[in-house]
């Protein structure tokens, strides 16, 4: 019965070709793979980058002619107003039953 297994197996065996995956162009094709992934975060990184300052600095006004508006009037001193508290409780405190 153990031959007849091994002949089973090894007819089903026989067949097939034989590997022929070359190591070295596996390992190139995962280093340029790698390579490239990593360029492209970079770039999408630094588009991400200037896009984000480019709208900082429009809404900042930083693309600003520098002229001054004419319809705003110019700013006024702060008032000072000082509103008094009621006063508190005298301290100490009685104590509560």
């Amino acid at each position: 019965m153990t031959e007849d297994i091994k002949h089973w197996l090894g007819s089903a065996v026989d067949a097939e070709p034989p590997l022929t995956i070359d190591r070295a162009a596996v390992f190139g094709e995962g280093k340029r793979l790698v390579r490239r992934r990593r360029t492209l975060a970079a770039g999408g990184v630094a588009a991400g980058v200037v896009v984000l300052a480019a709208g900082v600095a429009a809404l900042t006004g930083l693309l600003h002619d520098g002229s001054p508006d004419s319809n705003l009037p110019p700013a006024q001193p702060p008032s000072i107003t000082s509103d008094v508290a009621p006063p508190g409780p005298l301290l100490p405190l009685p104590p509560s039953r």
